[in-house]
């Protein structure tokens, strides 16, 4: 009989079970990720999943970038592996897989997005011209609420890192600058408008000495921070509505409880959480209005409240809400997410205005954002200018517009015809004295082609119309709202509208031209005077509304 090397079996099977093993490793994965339901979010990095992508012929390598994206956040095991390497990390080596988490001492963890942390080692910083803007912008908005009788308050509210820097990681500290941009920003707001700012760092730093104000394991304060930054609100309201005074602690219900769903806690949860104490009104006077709520805006109303008010908010204001709820009739919450896009955001509180007509605006910012500069549209920047110049449209009429060149005019119900005879048709708009500059105009007009509107303007008496001094606007075939800017200081004599190059008939419906405020205000800052120019604005509003101090709204 042959003699069996056992050896060679062991040694054979064992090669088999490495191939198996191998083939199941791979497999795996896959099996897991076909027959798991799909996720759309990631609780572990707090992010949204990427989603399968739509293949379009004529974008394959989008296609294929897209199919990459979705194996790498969709794999198997993927959330278990993540979980090990962030721990690893974090026990080991004090670090975070995340780019936008830092670890600092004694068990604190900061965000370090949005330049966070670039700005506490003066990376970044607010160049002249973003302070200028931001300036500008939130004074003009100050104005335009001054004129609606609506007060208004810019709040901003602190990083970690600005009422906690004794447990950022040392090297942070060693390199950390003592002027950060809240600080600039802070420094000309008040030098150079008159809008209501309430800086809150102060009273955060002085709160944390008797307890903590920040969440060690998120971005955000805690309740105690939360109930100290309310208080500070209302204290300084309290000097337009007297009859606002904050809760104090004996009327609110204090809860223990594990906090395990910070931010910041890298996808390690069981392992890294902490305790909360959330202090809440006993007999809560605010109710929701309406059946679904919407984090992103919702109202609350309280029976005994006299005041309205809107509230432009970020992250930071949900754990304020609760609070401040309590002091009005009727407040809505709008959560600012439209950085890249301020126009939808104008149009949304602007409808919210309208129809509530509030007392105030609470306008609520976290300092990490301050380096967002504030953008206005061209219906924004029309809206916020004042006073009216001139305005013509199917019910006042349009007296005073005659013709210029290659045009005949002719009233009809709701309009002005414009009848073009040439390529080169203008009408002149009555003259409305001098120095009225900088202007901003809104036309609606109705084109019988795609063609190109220009605006013509003179700055002396002696000097004709020129294509340098001119303003252009494309406009398409029917209906058209353009809004043109004329940033001159002085403008004289009257101005002339070329409707378009195409021969043919156009519409115009109407037009205002209103004294643009935001480029006034900036010109006001360049020249050293915009704090002049504010409190001249204040008085005018105040004398055209009058006074709300220590009342409710006045229909």
């Amino acid at each position: 009989m042959q003699r069996v090397d056992h050896r060679l079996c062991i040694h054979h099977w064992c090669r088999i079970c490495c191939i198996g093993l191998f083939w199941i490793m791979l497999a795996a994965p896959l099996v897991v990720m076909g027959v798991m339901p799909v996720k759309t979010v990631s609780q572990n990095e707090n992010r949204n999943l990427a989603e399968f992508p739509k293949l379009q012929a004529n974008r394959l390598n989008a296609y294929f970038r897209g199919i990459e994206s979705y194996w790498n956040d969709h794999i198997g095991f993927r959330d278990a592996l993540t979980f090990i390497y962030n721990y690893i990390l974090w026990a080991g080596f004090d670090q975070s897989g995340f780019s936008w988490v830092t670890v600092g001492k004694s068990g604190w963890f900061f965000f370090g997005g949005d330049q966070s942390n670039e700005d506490v080692l003066g990376k970044v910083v607010l160049r002249d011209a973003d302070l200028k803007q931001w300036a500008g912008v939130i004074q003009a908005k100050k104005d335009w609420f001054d004129r609606q009788n609506i007060r208004y308050v810019f709040v901003l509210a602190p990083n970690k890192q600005s009422v906690y820097p004794e447990y950022l990681p040392d090297w942070m500290r060693r390199h950390a600058v003592s002027v950060r941009r809240i600080d600039r920003l802070v420094e000309v707001l008040r030098k150079h408008t008159d809008v209501e700012i309430i800086d809150l760092r102060d009273a955060l730093l002085r709160e944390k000495d008797r307890e903590p104000v920040f969440f060690r394991t998120d971005s955000h304060w805690n309740w105690q921070g939360a109930y100290a930054a309310y208080r500070q609100v209302i204290d300084r309201l309290h000097d337009w509505f007297p009859d606002m005074e904050p809760l104090p602690k004996s009327r609110m219900t204090e809860i223990v409880r594990d906090f395990r769903h910070g931010d910041l806690r890298m996808g390690l949860d069981g392992v890294i959480w902490e305790k909360e104490r959330v202090w809440l009104p006993a007999e809560p006077c605010s109710k929701w209005n309406g059946t679904a709520f919407d984090r992103y805006l919702y109202e609350k109303r309280c029976g005994t409240g006299r005041t309205r008010a809107i509230v432009l908010r970020d992250s930071y204001m949900d754990f304020v809400e609760p609070y401040l709820s309590e002091h009005f009739g009727d407040v809505v919450y709008i959560w600012k997410r439209w950085a890249e896009d301020s126009g939808t955001e104008h149009r949304l509180y602007k409808e919210w205005i309208e129809k509530m007509r509030p007392d105030l605006v609470i306008e609520e910012r976290v300092e990490r954002l301050v380096g967002q500069i504030p953008a206005v549209t061209m219906e924004q920047r029309f809206d916020y200018a004042d006073p009216v110049l001139g305005h013509w449209d199917g019910t006042i009429g349009f007296d005073g517009i005659e013709p210029y060149h290659q045009v005949r005019l002719e009233p009809e119900n709701g309009g002005l015809l414009i009848f073009a005879t040439g390529n080169d048709p203008g009408v002149r708009l009555p003259e409305m004295g001098q120095n009225t500059g900088p202007l901003i105009i809104r036309i609606e007009i109705e084109s019988p082609a795609d063609t190109v509107l220009q605006m013509f303007y003179a700055t002396d008496e002696k000097s004709g119309y020129s294509e340098a001094k001119s303003r252009k606007m494309s406009l398409e075939k029917g209906v058209n709202t353009v809004f043109l800017c004329i940033e001159e200081p002085a403008i004289q004599g009257q101005l002339r509208l070329d409707p378009g190059y195409a021969i043919g008939t156009y519409r115009l419906q109407s037009i205002e031209i209103r004294k643009d405020q935001v480029a006034s205000l900036l010109q006001a800052y360049d020249a050293g005077r915009m704090s002049s120019h504010a409190r001249s604005q204040m008085g005018t509003s105040r004398r055209r509304v009058g006074s709300t101090m220590g009342s409710a709204h006045n229909p």
